[in-house]
């Protein structure tokens, strides 16, 4: 089909190329060919939404993500069902391997610098910087009017807080002391 629209075009008309000079054969070449490919395969808008990819998701894993993908088949045999499974298998295994490896070098870097540690158990977590939203002092404290005035009402027959005191000598072992001159 692209030979024979190729074929129709003025390009290949030897008549009408003949007395050109090298800039009208370039807009020859340039239209014919965006008439063809115009013909053969229409223009069309995509929108593709990038987002950022994780530190730790490099090559071997996207190597293993297409292969993980494969071709997908409505009729599969239990057989190639249960390659797929386990190639499946294999492709999760290593991306916790690695995400595990990089967060934890990533850690493990930071560790002197509280900040930057901090920064990373907010990415690790999740955590990102929350985009500032346009809300007036106003409804801000509104909301919170309403929501210790929901306290109130939700706790206005509960019986008073009972505390026990803890024996005396009693410890708890998994907590040791810190004193300040750690935490330098």
């Amino acid at each position: 089909m692209f030979q024979s629209d190729l074929r129709l075009l003025p390009l290949c008309d030897t008549q009408r190329w003949r007395g050109l000079n090298g800039d009208d054969l370039v807009k020859l070449y340039d239209d014919t060919v965006t008439v063809l490919l115009d013909r053969q395969v229409p223009v069309c808008t995509v929108t593709c939404h990038r987002r950022p990819s994780d530190g730790w998701f490099d090559d071997e894993c996207r190597h293993a993500k297409r292969r993980h993908l494969g071709p997908l088949s409505d009729r599969q045999s239990p057989a190639v069902q249960t390659w797929r499974t386990e190639r499946r298998q294999l492709y999760f295994a290593l991306v916790r391997r690695k995400r595990a490896h990089f967060w934890t070098e990533r850690i493990d870097a930071d560790q002197q610098q509280p900040r930057r540690l901090w920064q990373s158990f907010d990415q690790l977590l999740g955590r990102g910087r929350v985009p500032p939203t346009d809300i007036e002092a106003s409804v801000l404290h509104d909301f919170f009017d309403a929501k210790v005035a929901g306290v109130w009402s939700a706790t206005t027959g509960a019986d008073p807080a009972c505390f026990t005191a803890a024996p005396v000598g009693c410890k708890h072992r998994l907590f040791t002391t810190i004193t300040p001159v750690q935490l330098k």
